[in-house]
């Protein structure tokens, strides 16, 4: 299909609009995936039970989700995210629907586990994120902070908004309240304001006609120096590249995945994903009923978990542009080094003040890892073989998702504890922490 011929530039950039609805999206359609730590007790009481059983419901959509990211590239190579997301809000408000028809825990295996699963990953953070990034190079990081922004606010608000409906209409009936929220508001929107990439509205990426590249530590080949004759680095054969200078690519050339999965830097990414969904999946899912087993009262807990995404946004907002300007290794380790502070405050003997400084710290590093990581993936490894290279990556995050819950209710069950698991998150955060530094060091090294 030939694209459109190119036209005058609005006033506004249409890549600014595409950045404002997956916010939108992500603010109303990840609140009903992840509030179900909030969901967790009441529909525990209502059906009794192991809570590893009930866990359950929440690792498979982990496991659902994560398998779709396996194809999402593909979809996206094929399909339009005029289709492709919209369908996904239709599949998370029929799932959350169904939700409220359970009247046994396997039944949420079907609804949760499977059909909302199956919409979040057609409709989620790793799907919007990858329809904006095709329309951003220079100020990928601001618009992929904009988008997450949505992810933070609306968990912030939908969870203290969900919390007073539960307690006051009830687990069911706020479900279909969600549910009809998303197919009534959030798929028309998108139906009608989504468009598949600059090229097919006839504009070039970034509002801004094809010029001399400006490069950023962002998107310099490492090792080149800023006043290296010939500007920005030529685009190479990656089949020529041996796997430790990979990379090194920044043009847009494809790149395969046998071919990053032999460099150091992919892998890191691949980790540092995995430790992401497992920690934020265990905390989100665990921490209310933690503090309220320590004796903090439920309203307290799930301002708690309020908190971490509140205290996110503010973190985005500045990380993102200043990963912008001196790339996204440092702002990506300092994430995790601060989600590790976190963890050790939750360790200490619980109060409702060691709970709140906590996770404020942990809040800092729940929210930028999606934009810096999703941005990482394209200044290494160009925009053509972004769409791929990155939903492998999102799958890595969702295996981490599924197994952290699960294991962490595993954990409760035998030792009727959940620190251990605690314990378990805090070694893989710092971990993960000192390995995305070091795709920086070894870049320096060169």
């Amino acid at each position: 299909m030939t694209p459109a011929a190119p036209r005058r530039a609005a006033p506004l950039y249409y890549g600014w609009v595409i950045a404002g609805l997956t916010s939108l999206t992500l603010f109303f359609g990840t609140a009903t995936v992840y509030s179900f730590g909030i969901f967790f007790q009441p529909i525990l009481e209502e059906f009794g039970g192991p809570r590893a059983s009930l866990a359950a419901a929440y690792s498979l959509a982990m496991m659902v989700y994560g398998l779709m990211q396996l194809s999402i590239g593909k979809l996206f190579d094929r399909f339009s995210p005029r289709l492709i997301i919209p369908l996904g809000l239709m599949f998370m408000g029929a799932g959350a629907i169904l939700n409220s028809l359970a009247s046994a825990v396997w039944h949420l295996y079907l609804s949760f586990g499977v059909l909302l699963a199956a919409g979040i990953g057609l409709g989620g953070i790793i799907p919007n994120s990858i329809a904006t990034t095709r329309w951003f190079t220079r100020r990928l990081g601001t618009a992929l902070s904009l988008m997450t922004i949505g992810h933070g606010i609306g968990n912030a608000v939908m969870f203290v908004v969900i919390s007073a409906l539960i307690g006051s209409i009830g687990w069911r009936h706020t479900y279909q309240a969600l549910g009809g929220l998303l197919i009534i508001v959030m798929l028309p929107l998108n139906l009608i304001f989504m468009r598949a990439s600059p090229a097919a509205m006839g504009l070039p990426v970034d509002g801004v006609p094809e010029g001399p590249r400006t490069e950023t530590p962002a998107t310099r080949p490492a090792g080149k120096r800023p006043d290296a004759p010939g500007g920005a680095a030529k685009a190479v054969s990656s089949s020529a590249l041996p796997a430790a200078a990979l990379p090194r690519q920044v043009g847009e050339e494809r790149v395969t995945l046998p071919q990053v999965l032999r460099t150091y830097s992919y892998h890191a990414i691949l980790l540092s994903y995995f430790v992401c969904g497992f920690s934020e999946s265990t905390l989100i899912n665990h921490l209310p009923i933690y503090a309220v087993g320590e004796g903090i009262s439920p309203l307290t807990a799930g301002f708690a978990l309020s908190l971490m995404t509140v205290v996110g946004i503010p973190a985005v907002f500045i990380a993102g542009p200043i990963s912008d300007r001196i790339g996204r290794s440092i702002p990506l380790a300092l994430a995790y080094a601060v989600r590790l502070l976190g963890l050790f405050v939750i360790l200490v003997t619980p109060t409702p003040a060691t709970l709140y400084l906590g996770v404020f710290l942990f809040g800092l590093g729940y929210l930028t890892t999606i934009p810096l990581t999703t941005a990482i993936v394209g200044d290494l490894y160009g925009k053509r073989s972004h769409a791929v290279l990155f939903s492998v990556v999102g799958f890595t995050h969702q295996v981490g998702a599924m197994t952290g819950p699960v294991i962490a209710a595993a954990i409760f069950d035998l030792g009727q504890s959940y620190r251990p698991a605690f314990w378990l998150n805090s070694v893989a955060v710092g971990v993960t922490a000192v390995g995305v530094y070091a795709i920086r060091q070894r870049h320096r090294a060169r």
